[in-house]
């Protein structure tokens, strides 16, 4: 039990904590009590905290301040045990109601709901118009009991001394400590589940790193073909302009842009009618030439027949001209030239 200042004894217990004065021991001012059990619960308060320090310390407080404080109990997961003669009588609730409150108090927030109820039946039969006891009551209706069976602690009266106040106390320590023990065990118990399931998620992130570093080694390893697909255009290194013989008015064209040539082959047809008009004329006048060499022969002059002759021979190396260049626009040779073609 340790001890803080003079005459001021402390119990805790797995939250339980109880604060009594020695007998005979001088009172102490609520700042000191504050700062005392501020530097126990490591120096986590609320308002409300200075309304339980007096509680715990004996110091006189009246049933208005005991209700506010039980409402806060909640708040601050603590099981407070008090001196009962230190509670001032109050019109809202007699002494004897307050400290059966608190013990019920207590035992409710060990879970043994029925034991919490005995002690507020009893502030009942102690004070029938309070309304901090019968409030709890329905509070508590729809409540089981959470803890585990342990010996059920006997109901006993208001204490009116120091010795039924430390019967009370070690009874409610006694709860504590077996409280304790059974939180110690789940504690124990929800670390371990929690080593188990820490334990498999590093096994299974093992797992999934090995697994993704196996398949960055083999895709590094075996080679992979890629098929990309996408348009494009061939241009020649080079580019030659061709050209024909004679000008003349394209009729067909016998290749398209890409096409494989070689020397000789046919790449477009010009319009053979100028030619033909041409070679028309020519023998038109050869025939005229001719006549007048027939005339001439049938007795014209020998000067003249001699001119006639050379005339019709001149006509005919004409006409034997124009013959081969029509003969050539037809086969289409006189098109391209063979040397063209190649370097094209």
């Amino acid at each position: 039990m340790p001890r803080l200042r003079e005459g001021l004894h402390v119990d805790v217990a797995d939250g339980l904590v109880v604060a009594r004065r020695a007998p005979g021991a001088a009172g102490h001012t609520m700042r000191e009590i504050e700062w005392q059990i501020a530097q126990l619960l490591n120096g986590k308060r609320t308002d409300a905290d200075i309304i339980r320090d007096a509680a715990l310390a004996g110091l006189p407080i009246n049933g208005a301040m005991l209700r506010s404080f039980m409402r806060e109990l909640n708040a601050y997961g603590l099981l407070i045990g008090y001196d009962k003669d230190a509670v001032v009588e109050a019109d809202e609730e007699p002494a004897d109601v307050a400290w059966f409150v608190g013990q019920a108090t207590i035992l409710a927030q060990r879970g043994q709901i029925d034991a919490a109820r005995h002690y507020l039946q009893a502030a009942l039969e102690a004070a029938p118009e309070t309304t901090l006891a019968r409030s709890m009551l329905i509070a508590l209706a729809d409540k089981e009991d959470t803890a585990l069976p342990t010996r059920q602690p006997s109901l006993l009266p208001a204490p009116r001394s120091t010795e039924n106040l430390e019967v009370v106390d070690a009874e409610a320590l006694e709860v504590a400590d077996h409280q304790s023990h059974i939180d110690a065990i789940a504690a124990e118990q929800e670390a371990s589940e929690m080593h188990a399931a820490t334990k498999h998620r590093r096994k299974r992130t093992k797992i999934v790193m090995a697994s993704v570093t196996a398949m960055t080694a083999v895709c590094a390893i075996i080679p992979w073909t890629y098929d990309i697909r996408a348009q494009i255009e061939v241009l020649p290194n080079e580019s030659r302009e061709i050209s024909a013989f004679r000008a003349g008015e394209v009729r067909s064209l016998l290749v398209t842009q890409g096409s494989e040539v070689t020397a000789g082959d046919i790449l477009v047809k010009l319009d053979p009618r100028e030619l033909e008009n041409q070679r028309a004329e020519l023998l038109a006048e050869l025939q005229k030439q001719q006549a007048e060499l027939d005339r001439l022969r049938n007795g014209s002059r020998l000067f003249e027949l001699k001119r006639a002759r050379e005339e019709v021979k001149l006509r005919r190396a004409k006409l034997a001209f124009v013959s081969r260049e029509y003969a050539r626009k037809r086969e289409g040779r006189d098109i391209v030239a063979a040397g063209e073609v190649e370097r094209a």
